[in-house]
């Protein structure tokens, strides 16, 4: 793909409207990576500074760092080896939940202030619903029913799964010949 414009035309504010998913159309799923040209080294480690361009790529993507921390946590894991503790793993799936939803709730805040409109009415109704699921899930989160203990172990197996599936199916380097 070519972006092809004289200096100051917009090239690179399309370029971040589309990284910032503002462009309306764009889907939530739709996974985008934004390499800047130059940036502040200032603000940069030492092991920021030293990684190739694909290194930097990869370790850019928020999803696939998303899934690596909370794999790395291996919250669920720990909890699920110690099937016994059923209250442990009651709560290990409640603060995931809340984490996930905590990040979805930062991305709808930023929605719902960069749009306006028809969009930014709707993003600021979606914004809503996000914030009374997140009241839900943090009362959710004192609670030790035995059935909701039950839900929860089922849903932390399905989502250590989920979690295995696509840690396997993030290779990053296959099919552009990299070794990393």
């Amino acid at each position: 793909m070519f972006l092809v414009g004289r200096n100051g035309v917009g090239k690179s504010t399309l370029l971040r409207s589309i990284y910032d998913k503002t462009i309306p159309g764009l889907s939530k799923n739709l996974r985008i990576l934004l390499l800047q040209q130059s940036y502040n080294t200032e603000q940069c480690t030492n092991e920021e500074l030293s990684l190739i361009v694909l290194e930097y790529v990869v370790k850019s993507d928020k999803n696939l760092t998303e899934t690596l921390r909370i794999r790395k946590s291996s919250v669920l894991k720990n909890v699920l080896e110690n099937q016994n503790d059923c209250v442990a793993i009651a709560e290990a799936v409640r603060m995931l939940k809340h984490e996930m939803l905590l990040a979805e709730l930062e991305e709808a805040t930023k929605m719902a202030i960069l749009r306006s409109g028809a969009r930014g009415l709707k993003a600021r109704k979606e914004l809503l619903v996000l914030e009374e699921e997140v009241k839900i899930v943090e009362f959710k989160l004192a609670l030790n029913d035995d059935e909701v203990l039950v839900n929860e172990t089922d849903e932390a197996v399905s989502m250590l799964t989920e979690l295995e599936v696509a840690l396997e199916n993030v290779r990053p380097s296959v099919g552009i010949g990299a070794n990393i």
